[in-house]
């Protein structure tokens, strides 16, 4: 039976994050509906086909989660951001690789106040009747039976991040705790209980500054057994270079590096990452004004190259080639990035590791992307 390579681009915003004491705030805009692009396997590296939109929200919704299972399993998440339904969160999922949609909900930890800027670390699943969401309240809920029930199991001293599946049964949510120290915590039956994972700040000599993890689920990427998250210091100038923890036993023990050759041009956080194997990966890095950059590693994470310019232009403005997501498909050469080019939302295709890029069709009213 064949399988299709299905990539779900979930139109939201670009968040920005500024610092105001311990807590981070973001702010974001208004979306649209999600786009849909299929590609057959055998195709592979030809042209993508174009985007089509899928409207399953109002436009005064933001989408945050956008996930794609080989089985078709689909899973998008977001909130409303208009009264008198302000900061309800809903999701859909598919079994049939996006044809079909059937809603849900779940509970909202924070304010009204707090629901607009949409901290919202995002769902996760291993593409089954299991979904687990991290609030950035710090509470973990988790739903056995596709969003119909949803149980509370874990509340900490913690605004969440991100949560992933690292196996079926391993999942791993990340943030800031409230003493100032990364926050890991993690389960091995499927989120039914958790454990913190103890990260040293004296991991190496300078780690223990790295108080923040990188906002959004999708500032943690997967491969197996090895994890890599991002992390920073600080987004006030003068910034520290952007950091990344990585594990390679399912999250137990980690290390810590940081992405030196990139502090020159002010680069302090990953917003975005995605390895297609242990070694070859690509990074969004975020930047003095949110010119966020596009950059590759060749060796697992140590080192990273200059900036991947897409386009032959230069990056001189924020909305400038300013891309948001990246999402290399392990086992080929693809790489696929979204984001802006000048003011339309845009999306691009490599087919050779990124030494050459392709444009997409992406239609002019989807607004800003946060998932591929």
């Amino acid at each position: 039976m064949k399988k299709f390579a299905q990539f779900f681009l979930i139109v939201l915003m670009v968040s920005s994050v500024a610092l105001s004491g311990n807590k981070r705030i973001k702010d974001e805009v208004d979306v649209k509906p999600i786009l849909l692009n299929t590609t057959q396997p055998e195709n592979i590296n030809a042209a993508s086909s174009p985007w089509v939109p899928i409207a399953l929200e109002t436009p005064t919704s933001q989408y945050k989660v956008g996930e794609y299972f080989s089985n078709g399993f689909v899973l998008v998440a977001g909130a409303r951001t208009t009264a008198p339904l302000l900061g309800n969160y809903y999701g859909y999922y598919s079994k049939d690789h996006g044809t079909n949609f059937t809603k849900f909900s779940f509970p909202n930890f924070q304010s009204s106040a707090t629901s607009t800027s949409m901290r919202f670390p995002g769902l996760a699943t291993w593409g089954d009747s299991v979904i687990i969401n991290a609030d950035y309240a710090g509470y973990i809920i988790r739903s056995t039976n596709w969003g119909v029930k949803w149980d509370t199991v874990g509340i900490t001293g913690v605004f969440f991040d991100g949560i992933r599946f690292i196996s079926k049964d391993t999942v791993l949510a990340y943030g800031d705790g409230i003493d100032s120290t990364i926050y890991i915590t993690r389960s091995t039956n499927r989120g039914a209980t958790w454990t913190r994972v103890t990260v040293s700040s004296k991991l190496t000599p300078d780690f223990g500054a790295y108080m923040f993890a990188s906002a959004g689920s999708k500032t943690i990427s997967v491969f197996g057994n090895t994890i890599w998250m991002g992390c920073y210091l600080s987004s006030s100038a003068p910034v520290s270079a952007a950091g990344i923890l990585k594990s390679t036993d399912a999250g137990l023990t980690w290390s810590f590096t940081k992405a030196a050759n990139l502090l020159a041009k002010n680069r302090f956080s990953f917003f975005n990452m995605s390895f297609k194997d242990a070694n070859v990966g690509y990074g969004i890095v975020a930047t003095l004004g949110y010119i966020n950059t596009l950059h590759k590693t060749t060796d697992g994470g140590a080192t990273w190259s200059d900036t991947i310019n897409i386009a032959p232009a230069p990056i001189t403005s924020p909305l400038q080639q300013q891309v948001s997501q990246v999402q290399a498909l392990p086992g080929t050469s693809i790489v696929h990035v979204s984001g802006f080019d000048g003011t339309n939302p845009a999306s691009w295709k490599s087919i050779n590791d990124g030494a050459t890029w392709t444009k997409l069709v992406t239609p002019a009213n989807t607004g800003a992307q946060a998932s591929l």
